[in-house]
């Protein structure tokens, strides 16, 4: 059975009718009859904008105007439409302010639709028995909600649940998200195309069952479409019954779950993601991580002198505690010299700053302390102090 999106696909939108061909004909019946737009207008009951749009090919006349249109030009609907079978199937409206649905195709019943009333359609609705179900996705667009949850839930019933994706842009969330827990309690459509095209139209909870289902079925793999949908809390803990079953999770898939899940599941990743690949890892958890798991990991890279890149540090530092800092700015400072330090220095302790200043003053290296110095506090260590009077007084 084919889906609406194969039915009715967004590259092939029938045309209903030209718009400018038919406002050009408007424009040249209006003046010869001699007539401006306000005077049209006013035959019509409608204002001169409506007219002008549609001369100018930007909006169409709904049906009783045309029949309007069609006396005061004294021409046919076929002679302003042009004769085609969507012209024919206006006309019949115009006739009998109903159309019988089981006489016209799909397409035609598409085209003609925008310019059908609700009353129109839905007296043209009491007529049909039996309304094949590639005629019922042309009119959803059309129905009123209530409708179209009636029509879902007779075809689920039916076994036609495969038609759900179709009418799924249409349907209250609510009928929709009840039927597909239904269906997944069955042990019904268990499709991947089928579920994934459901998802945006389906309340949370629903989003939840059904990551539920699939994750069991499928493993963590299928959480990837579903995490932006699903509750925190479900997404967590899947993603936690994962880790401590040590399922293989994708780096890829971990990208796309960590915005979604609380910091306790974000942070047992990274642990599983460090304890497996080090310090690496870390580089885009850091921000979901908590400071306290995320500090602790960065102390066992240090104290297991684990090489950690400098990139991956500056992208740690506003993530980590002042400790942790600390530790990492020394140990930088003793490899690479105080300038690697300065960009560590608004997040490090003024203890450590002022450690690392006196170092370098008692090794005659003034100069270079002058980027720490605005982050010692309000005023400089009397030793510091001390210090660089006695190097001014050298030179």
């Amino acid at each position: 059975m084919k889906t609406y999106n194969e039915i009715i696909k967004p590259e092939r939108v029938i045309i209903m009718f030209d718009m400018r061909v038919i406002g050009r004909k408007i424009s040249e019946l209006r003046r010869k009859k001699n007539m401006t737009q306000l005077e049209l207008a006013d035959l019509l009951g409608i204002s001169y904008q409506a007219v002008s749009n549609w001369e100018r090919g930007d909006s169409m006349p709904d049906i009783s105007k045309l029949s309007e249109l069609s006396k005061i030009f004294e021409i046919t609907i076929d002679e302003l439409l042009g004769n085609t079978k969507e012209t024919k199937a206006v006309q019949e409206i115009i006739e009998t302010n109903k159309i019988k649905l089981s006489e016209h195709d799909s397409e035609t019943i598409e085209a003609i639709m925008p310019m059908v009333k609700p009353t129109q359609l839905d007296e043209s609705m009491k007529d049909e028995k039996n309304i094949s179900m590639e005629m019922l996705l042309a009119l959803a667009p059309f129905l009123d909600e209530d409708k179209i949850d009636e029509i879902a839930l007779e075809a689920f019933h039916s076994g036609a649940t495969e038609h759900l994706l179709g009418l799924a842009p249409f349907m209250s969330s609510e009928v929709l998200s009840k039927l597909v827990v239904k269906a997944l309690d069955s042990n019904d459509l268990m499709d991947r195309s089928w579920y994934s095209g459901l998802i945006p139209f389906l309340d949370e909870e629903a989003v939840d069952s059904l990551g539920i289902k699939m994750y069991k079925k499928f493993g963590s793999a299928e959480l990837h479409g579903l995490a932006p949908f699903m509750s925190e809390e479900a997404l967590s803990k899947l993603t936690m019954d994962a880790i401590e079953n040590n399922q293989e999770i994708d780096q890829e898939l971990i990208k796309t779950l960590v915005p979604f899940l609380d910091e306790e599941a974000v942070d047992a990743l990274g642990i599983k993601m460090y304890k497996k690949f080090g310090s690496a890892e870390l580089h885009g958890l850091a921000p979901f991580m908590s400071e306290e798991a995320l500090s602790k990991l960065a102390m066992d890279a240090i104290e297991n002198n684990q090489v950690i890149d400098q990139e991956l540090i500056k992208t740690l530092l506003p993530f980590l505690d002042e400790d942790v800092i600390d530790l990492l700015a020394i140990r930088l400072y003793k490899s690479s010299g105080v300038e690697q330090v300065i960009e560590f220095a608004p997040f490090m302790s003024e203890e450590a700053i002022e450690k690392i200043v006196d170092e370098e003053i008692t090794s005659g290296n003034y100069q270079k302390i002058m980027g720490l110095l605005p982050f010692i506090g309000d005023g400089l260590s009397e030793s510091i102090l001390k210090s660089i009077r006695k190097s001014f007084k050298k030179d």
